[in-house]
């Protein structure tokens, strides 16, 4: 058993010697995310799991590492079903999705790609979730650009944020 797992999408997004022991890879995707959130709950029994990575950013005010506590599936909008997970109504709102070509009804502070499904297998199992996203980009056309280019500050602002979470938890 294992009280706390970090998991992000790819190794590039978080790396940190620091939080190794704990730190997980998904894969990107939500498919690769829900599957890999499941099977390290089946096989670590968790108590809590802190989702880290990087996101573009809708609200142009938002910058460094967001918290999110929102999350939204937006890929399939067009049927009825409840698609939102509310951890906490005071954080980001994290819209996740497979592609980032359908933003049409942006309602969304940030964008990312396996939030969502992390969130949703953590509930489905009742293990505490905690999100904490670095911004690399912005929504608009030269977002893969920006987020290449500011994809190296991303562990270090990623790593701090833990820090300060493992503070005050003590």
């Amino acid at each position: 058993m294992q009280e706390l797992l970090i998991i992000c999408a790819i190794e590039e997004e978080f790396r940190s010697k620091k939080y190794a022991g704990i730190t997980h890879y998904s894969g990107i995707g939500k498919l690769n995310a829900i599957s890999a959130t499941y099977r390290l709950i089946s096989e670590h029994k968790p108590k809590t799991i802190i989702n880290v990575g990087t996101v573009g950013a809708c609200n142009y005010k938002l910058h460094g590492v967001v918290d999110c506590g929102f999350f939204y599936e937006r890929d399939n909008t067009f049927d009825k079903i409840d698609r939102t997970i509310i951890v906490d109504p005071k954080k980001a709102k994290c819209g996740t999705g497979d592609s980032f070509l359908l933003l049409r009804d942006i309602k969304y502070d940030v964008v990312d790609m396996e939030a969502y499904a992390i969130a949703r297998a953590c509930r489905d199992n009742n293990v505490e979730f905690l999100c904490y996203k670095y911004v690399t980009d912005y929504v608009g056309k030269n977002s893969r650009e920006e987020w290449n280019d500011n994809l190296k500050d991303s562990s270090k602002y990623l790593e701090k944020r833990l820090d300060d979470y493992f503070k005050d938890a003590v």
